[in-house]
C-alpha cells in the first residue's frame, strides 16, 4: 500500500517513534474523510488546554469513532480499544504500537489496560476511553450503561474528565459488514470535569455526571423526547 514503506520504518523501532505513528494515523484518517467528502465539525475545543493531560470519554456507536476522534481532538493521545483492532490491515499494527488494546471479556486484560493508562497519564499524555466499552448491539442513539473503570482511573490520577458527544455517529458505519451511511460528523467536547478533590467514593457520581452530559447532547440532537424540548 501507499503507506507500507513508512509504516515498516516507524514500527520497526517501536515506541520511541510513537508520535510519528500517531501523526500518521491522523494523516490517514483525515485523507479518508477528505476523499469521502465527509466534513467533521468539532465544538468545544476552546475548553482544552494543549499542555494538560485529560481523560476523554466519548459515546461509542461507530467503527469509525477512533479515526473521527483522532482527527478532531487537539491532543496527542492514547486510545484504549478492543484488541480486535489489531487485526485490521495497516491500521491494526500501528494501533498496537501507540495505543492500548484490551480484551474486554478478560478481567486481567481490563486491569492491565487501566494500569497502562495510568502510566500514560503520569507522562502528561491524554487518554481516550469509551466508557460504554463496546458498540451497542442495536443501531440506536441510546447510550448503554457506563463502566466504572475510566472514572476510577480519572480520580486515582487526579485527571480532568472531558465528556465527548458524537450525536449522529450511530448512523455512520454502525455495522461494517452490512451498511455504510455517509454523512457529515459533529463532535462536541464538553467542559472538563475536575477530579482533584474527588475520592473513590465519588466514582458513581462522576460516572453519572459524564453519562448525563453526553446523553443530554445526544438525545437532544436526535430529538428524543426526554431532552428534545
Amino acid at each position: 500500500t501507499l503507506f507500507s514503506p513508512i509504516y515498516l520504518l516507524v514500527t520497526h523501532y517501536g515506541n520511541p517513534h510513537a508520535r510519528i505513528i500517531y501523526l500518521m494515523n491522523i494523516y490517514i484518517a483525515r485523507l479518508i474523510f477528505l476523499f469521502a467528502g465527509i466534513v467533521i465539525k468539532a465544538k468545544g475545543r476552546q475548553y482544552i488546554e494543549k499542555d494538560k493531560a485529560y481523560l476523554f470519554c466519548p459515546n461509542h456507536n461507530s467503527y469509525m469513532d477512533i479515526p473521527i476522534l483522532s482527527s478532531v481532538l487537539p491532543h496527542l493521545l492514547v486510545f484504549v480499544g478492543k484488541d480486535s483492532i489489531n487485526k485490521i490491515p495497516l491500521f491494526g499494527p500501528m494501533f498496537k504500537k501507540v495505543h492500548i488494546p484490551i480484551d474486554r471479556s478478560n478481567i486481567r486484560s481490563r486491569q492491565k489496560s487501566l494500569l497502562k493508562s495510568k502510566d500514560v497519564l503520569a507522562k502528561n499524555t491524554s487518554v481516550c476511553i469509551f466508557p460504554e466499552g463496546t458498540i451497542p448491539d442495536v443501531k440506536s442513539p441510546h447510550l448503554i450503561p457506563f463502566m466504572d473503570g475510566p472514572f476510577w482511573l480519572a480520580i486515582k490520577t487526579k485527571t480532568p474528565v472531558v465528556p465527548v458527544s458524537m450525536p449522529q455517529n450511530w448512523k455512520f458505519l454502525y455495522n461494517i459488514e452490512k451498511e455504510i451511511y455517509w454523512q457529515n460528523i459533529h463532535v462536541v467536547l464538553h467542559k472538563p470535569i475536575e477530579t482533584k478533590n474527588m475520592t473513590k467514593d465519588d466514582v458513581p457520581a462522576l460516572k453519572q455526571m459524564v453519562y448525563d452530559t453526553i446523553r443530554q447532547e445526544v438525545y437532544s440532537q436526535n430529538q428524543i423526547e426526554e431532552f428534545a424540548q
